[in-house]
């Protein structure tokens, strides 16, 4: 009996010891979560710790990429595992939220409707139904999107900055999949503005020949976009007299599901 009150004793403290440890982390990052870089004295304070025991958290974070230490400044900020995560949420979340609108878009048109979503530095196609037309354009759920090659590269390209481009982008010139891929950071800058301009990116036989194809853009909470929905077919049964009511319900729907994800829509919605 006493070897069993020991145990659980023992059990307990051990129990305790660690929801301590797991509270001081949790408040470590948010703190640097809500106030941005801070430094070790800071921190110290904030989660009223010796230094020497909030050095110790911040060097377990670090070691997996929760917490970065910058040299020049000797701050500490959020480390690309957080946002890793919150990207998988992310993703998680558009695929389910985007269901129904895929199947509306497939229904509607009987083409080919895909979803991709941005996977770090990669776009990769998270969800597809294929038309009920043939020929029917496919694509495989896991396979990176071509992003100077495909509408749907191309209608997410046109919401980042010129240098948050380059993270995604091949070495010029760009993989040629046929005469008319883009293969040039010049000619494709041009592109992305009319893209950003009109709102929706449109392509004909830049990744497969006997393909064409329209997108539009998913934004996050932030602005930036997460992902996008895209029709495709052959040039004939998508001619440029239908882009106009296609980006329309892309644009309709992309819009839809940013705002279940929080996002401000405003900018998707004109």
């Amino acid at each position: 009996m006493v070897a069993l009150i020991y145990w659980d004793n023992a059990v307990s403290s051990t129990e305790t010891g660690f929801m301590r440890q797991l509270t001081r982390i949790l408040d470590l990052l948010e703190h640097l979560a809500a106030n941005g870089d801070m430094s070790l004295a800071d921190l110290s304070v904030a989660l009223e710790l010796p230094r020497a025991s909030t050095h110790r958290l911040l060097v377990s974070l670090e070691e997996r990429t929760y917490v970065e230490h910058d040299g020049e400044s000797r701050k500490y900020r959020l480390g690309p595992a957080v946002r890793h995560l919150a990207a998988r949420r992310t993703e998680a979340a558009i695929v389910r939220i985007a269901a129904g609108a895929l199947s509306q878009l497939r229904a509607m048109t009987g083409e080919t409707v895909n979803l991709a979503v941005v996977s770090g530095s990669r776009l990769v196609y998270a969800a597809t139904l294929d038309g009920i037309h043939q020929p029917r354009m496919s694509a495989d759920v896991g396979h990176e999107v071509e992003p100077h090659a495909t509408a749907l590269g191309k209608a997410i390209l046109s919401r980042l900055s010129a240098e948050a481009r380059e993270a995604f982008l091949p070495k010029e010139p760009y993989p040629a999949y046929t005469p008319a891929t883009i293969t040039t950071a010049e000619a494709l800058d041009a592109e992305l503005e009319a893209c950003a301009a009109r709102g929706y990116a449109i392509e004909v036989e830049e990744s497969t020949l006997g393909a064409a194809c329209i997108a539009a853009p998913i934004e996050g909470i932030d602005g930036l976009p997460v992902g996008g929905l895209s029709i495709s077919g052959v040039p004939a049964r998508i001619p440029d007299s239908s882009y106009a009511d296609l980006a329309q319900e892309l644009l309709s729907r992309c819009a839809a599901i940013a705002a279940q994800l929080g996002a401000p829509i405003a900018a998707m919605a004109t």
